[in-house]
């Protein structure tokens, strides 16, 4: 058996289409990689000139007022981004936090000034349309407004974003106050969640305060946002003193998607280490069997290589050879069974190589300073491991699948002879066609059935529930393993059984 092994390593390694093949691969990722370094995010921002009179406005009097009011959020943007540049902590409170005064005290007297001007240069146009001047005046104060603008500006020339955090906290305090001072007013589901809601922001700000993490657009602060944003999801889950037994199944998992995103946000906010972002070597290299177009290569070279190996021994008229040295059918069917094996964690190896180079070349190797990240929902904690363990740990969730795309197109390619058969079979397989074909009304204790709803092992990973109630992991190994015997034994007696010559 292990000569036969070796025979069939060698032969795969001794053609050059192996090799040839290799080098596309290599050149795909490289090409990738680099295309990624080059694309850069392009801010677009659009700025219009003063609005000039047309019909458009003039439908009433409240459409001119509301795209005045547009001009001078966009008059505002404009400006706190060239005083202050466009990734400046001012910019990200302005366009961010919405719900406080800052930005409505800057719109307000530039609401005034746009206006003014607005007025000024369609006056002859404004009267000819019958529209009374006097309705599209501003309705503020244009002292206080430009007291409260000088204010907001002063502020944040400054520079002292702890200060306009603290005013903040001042603001969801005061607002809490009148919540429950009007307790009786609303009902019991809308207080919750507005009083928990900004007692979640309160948290967030004094965080941000205390890890001295300044407003902006980094990682820090998407963690803290995902972090606000899940407690708040959280909150909504267990309303009414609810505990998570009583929840749904479709709200278990939520609970424990949401419980997953606090701890790895809260990990990042506490070591400031950046593990949630994608666009990392750590990530990209962590999740190379796993990323849409990293993943495709695998998959594909396994279903070049399984599809091949028998039905080019067909095609070369070279079976009838290997079959009358002295070795049984079933010896030469599980050698090249087990070849198949032995390539896909080349395959894998290869992969990973290939994609780590083309990273480190263009984005060198800060990120990799970082661990990963993995939640285990059985204990509710986040455990650390280092980046080749957690490679470890995708390849054997995955494994299920490649060994299912290895049966099957090793099956096709035996009881077929043909190698794009098989290959385009089992394309269309692991691309769940028969999910596609299924009508959307099919159950789900039907829909659980198909080997490919199964084969995904990380749905029970760290004792992770899987999206649907009908699916268990002990569910899973019993489908993956009627599928393998229905893809093994067929081709294997047709194998030991059936003309092995030329087809």
């Amino acid at each position: 058996m292990f000569r036969l092994i070796k025979n069939e390593l060698i032969k795969i390694f001794s053609k050059k289409s192996t090799y040839i093949f290799m080098i596309v691969i290599l050149v795909l990722i490289f090409t990738t990689t680099k295309f990624e370094k080059n694309v850069s995010l392009e801010v677009y921002n659009q700025y219009a000139d003063i609005l000039r009179l047309s019909t458009y406005y003039f439908d009433d009097v409240e459409s001119i007022k509301s795209s005045i009011e547009t001009q001078a959020e966009k008059n505002i943007a404009k400006e706190i981004r060239e005083k202050y540049d466009e990734n400046s902590w001012q910019e990200y409170v302005i366009q961010n936090e919405m719900t406080y005064d800052f930005k409505s005290k800057l719109c307000q007297y530039e609401y005034i000034k746009v206006c003014k001007q607005f007025l000024k240069e369609n006056k002859d146009d404004i009267i000819s349309y019958n529209i009374d001047i006097n309705e599209l005046k501003p309705e503020y104060d244009e002292q206080k407004a430009k007291a409260e603008y000088d204010e907001v500006h002063n502020l944040f020339a400054s520079n002292d974003w702890k200060k306009v955090a603290k005013l903040m906290i001042e603001q969801e305090k005061e607002k809490i106050k009148i919540l429950e001072d009007n307790k009786n007013l609303i009902s019991k589901d809308n207080y919750y969640r507005e009083k928990t809601g900004r007692e979640n922001k309160i948290e967030e700000l004094e965080l941000r305060i205390n890890k001295d993490i300044k407003f902006g657009y980094d990682y820090l602060n998407y963690a803290l946002n995902e972090k606000s944003n899940s407690l708040i999801n959280l909150n909504d889950l267990l309303i009414d003193g609810k505990e998570y037994d009583d929840l749904e199944y479709v709200q278990k998992v939520d609970y424990q998607e949401t419980k997953e995103r606090i701890a790895k946000n809260d990990y990042v906010i506490n070591t400031k280490h950046d593990t949630q972002s994608e666009d990392t070597v750590r990530y990209r290299i962590a999740n190379v069997l796993n990323d849409g177009f990293t993943g495709l290569l695998v998959i594909f070279s396994i279903i070049a290589i399984s599809s091949s190996i028998m039905s080019s021994e067909f095609n070369k008229d070279t079976m009838k050879q290997l079959a009358i040295k002295p070795f049984s059918r079933t010896k030469i069917y599980f050698a090249k069974l087990i070849t198949c094996f032995i390539m896909t964690i080349l395959i894998c190896l290869f992969m990973i190589i290939a994609t780590g180079a083309a990273n480190l070349v263009f984005f060198g190797t800060k990120s990799l300073e970082n661990p990963m990240t993995v939640y285990n929902f059985t204990t509710n904690t986040l455990m650390e491991m280092g980046i080749f363990r957690y490679i470890g740990i995708q390849f054997l969730v995955n494994l299920p699948m490649y060994i299912s795309v290895i049966l099957i197109s090793f099956a096709l390619g035996t009881i077929f002879g043909s190698t794009s058969a098989a290959a385009i079979i089992t394309i269309l397989i692991y691309m769940g066609i028969g999910q596609i074909i299924l009508p959307s009304t099919v159950p789900g204790w039907i829909m659980n059935k198909l080997l490919t709803t199964n084969w995904n092992f990380s749905n029970y990973l760290f004792g992770k529930l899987p999206l649907d109630d009908y699916y268990s992991f002990s569910h899973s190994v019993i489908v993956c393993l009627v599928y393998y015997v229905l893809a093994l034994f067929p081709s294997l007696i047709f194998f030991k059984k059936g003309d092995i010559g030329s087809r």
